[in-house]
């Protein structure tokens, strides 16, 4: 089956975000804080958690921030989660993505 929106696969949701935090937007807080708010009204998904790290928005010193929608069981075996990451590249240096959906 194809996938037709971003919030049902996190290796397409980790690549939508790589790409909005590697345009030159110092604001990556809000830029976040609205893909993640959009997605998770819309997608069928119990819970999703990210974790960007690295040279966010012009810093001097790599950071981590991260953002929690629903609930995410990381230690039941027998729940169904996605996990990708991926890593890009700013002029101030890398940063890191994670994601984990928690599905239905």
């Amino acid at each position: 089956l194809p996938i037709k929106d971003i919030g049902e696969s996190a290796s397409l949701l980790c690549s939508f975000l790589k790409r909005e935090l590697e345009k030159p937007n110092p604001s990556f807080k809000r830029a976040l804080k609205e893909c993640l708010s959009r997605i998770a009204l819309k997608a069928k998904i119990r819970g999703l958690r990210v974790n960007c790290s690295g040279r966010l928005g012009r810093a001097p010193m790599a950071k981590l921030e991260w953002f929690k929608y629903g609930s995410i069981p990381l230690t039941k075996i027998s729940s169904k989660i996605d996990y990708h990451h991926t890593t890009g590249k700013t002029k101030y240096g890398s940063f890191g993505v994670k994601v984990w959906l928690y599905k239905y």
